[in-house]
């Protein structure tokens, strides 16, 4: 299957983006699948427009035309992503007129490993799967996020050597302070890249408890 211009263009601006905020978890490669291909003898292209709702909005979430009359459905996700920083996979169901009747319909899926336990071979077989009416298979959970003090993340309390100021971090690479002031956080190996009141760059001790660098000397909580 050949994706088009605009597909790609979508594909690529969904994923540069899902790619640099999610950094602060771990860094990410792009898996994409583009194999899955009906051809259907019968039915409409609403038909097709309506199954392909449904299918995504099951695995992702919001789906939605790419641009009015175009039968091509996008959607994000995975279910409950609530974020820039955890919208890691991507679908794209396109409904196609078919010669002389019914339609033709093309599955794509884009999936950030490994910040998703599975492939997107995996995610659109299942798109696939829930369109026609056979049976899916339950798509790979990810393993529990690692919590305490962890060279995983920076996920947790961190209090200044000073006790002036605490900066609580979450899982979605967002950070804020006492007084509210936010930011965002990004690991790599031992590597931190703080963004709050500029951009700074911190260590991460081998015991996952301190950051040190820049002017900044924190320890977590755990």
């Amino acid at each position: 299957m050949v994706l088009s211009a605009r597909s790609l263009r979508i594909f690529a601006v969904i994923f540069f983006l899902g790619i640099v905020a999610s950094m602060g978890v771990a860094p990410a490669a792009v898996d994409l699948s583009t194999g899955v291909r009906y051809v259907m003898d019968t039915g409409t292209l609403d038909d097709c427009s309506a199954k392909a709702q449904t299918a995504l909005n099951k695995y992702l979430g919001g789906a939605a035309e790419s641009a009015t009359g175009t039968h091509e459905y996008i959607a994000t996700g995975p279910l409950g992503a609530t974020s820039p920083q955890t919208m890691t996979a991507t679908g794209t169901i396109h409904c196609f007129p078919g010669t002389p009747a019914g339609y033709t319909v093309t599955f794509t899926c884009v999936v950030e490993t490994p910040n998703n336990p599975y492939s997107a071979d995996a995610l659109c077989l299942d798109l696939a799967h829930n369109f026609s009416g056979k049976p899916e298979t339950a798509l790979a959970t990810p393993s529990p996020e690692p919590t305490g003090c962890t060279t995983a993340n920076l996920i947790g309390t961190w209090t200044s050597d000073d006790g002036k100021t605490t900066i609580t971090m979450d899982s979605s690479g967002n950070l804020t302070d006492g007084d509210g002031v936010s930011g965002s956080w990004i690991l790599y190996h031992d590597t931190a890249t703080l963004t709050y009141y500029g951009n700074h760059t911190l260590k991460l001790s081998s015991d996952g408890k301190h950051l040190s660098g820049d002017g900044y000397n924190l320890t977590r909580k755990c």
